[in-house]
């Protein structure tokens, strides 16, 4: 038999109903043979209905995508009730935080990644405490350079902030800047070993400086100190090339700090003393 009698007649046919799925088969199973297309007429014709037709009451039906829209997403709109979380801004930061979203902020002024200048700050809620301020010594390259201190212009900004200034030992790049600074700061508690603030006193003289400029707490290497409503310390010795070296560890309201300040590693430390680090309640 020849094969144009296989063929389906598309002329004689009647148009069956589109199916509503588009990669659905026609009811009988049967496939057109890709030689027999429909007529451009006839297939701008069936799409057409299909481009403009909607989902019915019941929901079903095709629904339109974007392209064949008048370019507005059809995305389903959310509608969600007003949060009081924080938003963000474009930094990535919050814009309003709430109070559980206190944070402590560390802020190395200086000795980070350097030999010198050690200095830090850690700030919480509207207090900041500080530790030492030391200076360091110029590079072969600064010509006309003495010494080098921390840039302390935010400091300066946020004193009224500043609850306290703890000193861990005696060694000039922890105190040696010092006397620069605080003739730029208003009368602030410092915290220190006898011989630290032994130390620092023997620099007054050459500064201009009085007892009555500063404010001095003599503590010992296992001492704990109420510095301010967010801040604890507590004072531990450390072995070092210099007697009363402490390391602190900084209680906060959301954990602690610990801050060992410079130490060696020394079996038989000059002063006899060693390290000691007992639980407390």
């Amino acid at each position: 038999m020849p094969d144009d009698e296989h063929k389906p007649n598309n002329r004689r046919r009647p148009r069956r109903a589109e199916p509503k799925d588009k990669g659905a088969e026609p009811p009988d199973g049967k496939k057109p043979s890709g030689r027999t297309a429909t007529p451009p007429a006839e297939a701008t014709k069936a799409a057409e209905p299909r481009r403009r037709r909607g989902p019915d009451e019941s929901g079903n039906g095709p629904k339109p995508s974007p392209a064949e829209g008048t370019g507005r997403s059809r995305r389903p709109r959310s509608h969600k009730a007003p949060s009081n979380e924080a938003q963000p801004d474009h930094d990535g930061g919050a814009q309003h935080s709430a109070p559980g979203d206190k944070k402590l902020k560390v802020i190395a002024l200086g000795g980070m990644g350097e030999i010198g200048k050690n200095m830090f700050a850690f700030e919480y809620d509207d207090e900041i405490l500080l530790i030492d301020g030391g200076l360091a010594f110029p590079e072969a390259e600064m010509l006309g350079v003495d010494i080098i201190v921390p840039k302390i212009d935010w400091v300066v900004e946020n004193a009224h902030k500043v609850k306290g200034w703890v000193l861990t030992h005696g060694h000039e790049d922890h105190i040696g800047g010092l006397p620069y600074m605080l003739k730029l700061l208003p009368k602030i508690p410092m915290y220190g070993a006898r011989l630290t603030l032994g130390l620092l006193r023997g620099k007054f003289d050459e500064f201009k400086l009085s007892e009555a400029d500063v404010d001095l707490r003599e503590i010992s290497t296992d001492d704990r100190v109420k510095i301010s409503k967010n801040f604890t310390v507590d004072f531990f010795r450390m072995t070092h090339s210099i007697p009363d070296n402490s390391g602190v560890i900084i209680h906060t309201p959301i954990g602690r700090v610990v801050h060992s300040g410079d130490f060696k590693l020394d079996y038989n430390p000059s002063d006899g003393g060693h390290d000691l680090l007992e639980p407390r309640p």
